[in-house]
């Protein structure tokens, strides 16, 4: 799983696709948590969210909001 999601952010990446990007970024942090890999999920996450100009609106800016603020990156929203 792990190898396929960071394969999702590749191609994401390649391609300039921020939102696809972040949406392929969540599930792998979540699975970096599980292996207390914490310090990895939020340097996955955290760059790209903070990269959106705009922070409010999409399910997957929200769900990063709440990861980040859930790991004591970013106030609660």
């Amino acid at each position: 799983a792990e190898k396929a999601l960071c394969r999702s952010i590749e191609l994401a990446r390649e391609q300039g696709a921020l939102g696809w990007e972040l949406k392929a970024a969540l599930p792998l942090a979540q699975l970096l948590l599980q292996q207390r890999r914490a310090a990895e999920a939020l340097a996955l996450v955290k760059p790209i969210y903070e990269a959106h100009s705009e922070k409010v609106g999409t399910k997957d800016l929200i769900n990063a909001a709440d990861f980040l603020a859930d790991l004591g990156s970013l106030p609660p929203p």
